[in-house]
């Protein structure tokens, strides 16, 4: 990159603050002193600094507005900001995703992270339970399953009347009907409710949602048999992303199971 690049990079990242303030309103440079907090000097220096990146110009008022190069410059900053941001605060939730299933960048903007917490690991979940008690749909790929589960959406399905669709692994399915089979069957009898089969491994559980409150998309995180954390993104580029994952292992479903698919002793 060269250094022209570089220092434009380098004088956007050091003056936002000066570009957010002219973003909203143009401002004279005593008001930028008075708004910001800065020096008369600073606020000079960036003021060329920013004049010479063609960022902000002068209108004829003697005030300075930011010109749609500068515009575009704050915007794509912030976004380099907030995306960083989700990767720090959330690091140990994204490295806990299967290698298998690669995490869209489009995802983490504007993503909402629910760590779980020692001893309480389940309280990661009450969000994504709030979103599903408030929707009148919910699609997921169910790579895994806890106890508890089947209760939370059979009880969305009998009291909220929830329409649920469930993609997830035949076998995980029969080894959880093992343990849990009333709520199971009662899922798979209940006229809302679709479970479908596949034969491949489900690598992450993500779900859609629709409903009052618009649509939403997340991932559920698991290790080890434990929650991680919960990724949730209302963004309707992060929902068009999770259809496009949640159509790919639909399409690999081979059965649509029902209770008969159990009881074959």
């Amino acid at each position: 990159m060269n250094a022209s690049n570089s220092e434009f990079r380098e004088v956007v990242s050091k003056r936002d603050e000066i570009l957010a303030s002219l973003f909203n309103s143009p401002k004279t440079k005593p008001e930028l002193v008075s708004t910001i907090g800065k020096s008369r000097s600073t606020i000079n220096r960036a003021i060329d600094s920013l004049t010479e990146n063609h960022c902000v110009k002068r209108t004829e008022d003697g005030a300075y507005c930011v010109t749609q190069t500068g515009n575009l410059a704050l915007r794509t900053h912030q976004e380099f900001k907030d995306r960083m941001g989700t990767l720090s605060n959330s690091d140990d939730i994204i490295n806990a995703i299967s290698p298998q299933f690669e995490l869209g960048y489009e995802f983490l903007k504007g993503v909402k992270t629910l760590e779980a917490e020692d001893g309480v690991p389940e309280l990661a979940l009450s969000k994504s339970n709030e979103i599903i008690s408030g929707s009148d749909e919910f699609r997921g790929l169910v790579g895994v399953w806890f106890s508890s589960y089947p209760e939370i959406l059979l009880s969305e399905v009998k009291e909220n009347d929830l329409e649920l669709e469930i993609v997830t692994n035949a076998e995980l399915i029969e080894s959880l009907y093992q343990i849990n089979e009333d709520p199971i069957s009662e899922l798979l009898l209940h006229e809302n409710t679709t479970i479908l089969a596949a034969e491949c491994e489900i690598p992450e559980s993500v779900w859609l949602t629709d409903g009052p409150s618009g649509k939403h998309s997340g991932i559920t995180v698991h290790s080890r048999g434990g929650i991680i954390g919960v990724l949730i993104n209302n963004r309707q580029s992060s929902v068009q992303w999770v259809e496009e994952i949640y159509s790919e292992y639909k399409g690999m479903a081979t059965q649509e199971l029902t209770v008969a698919d159990f009881n074959t002793s």
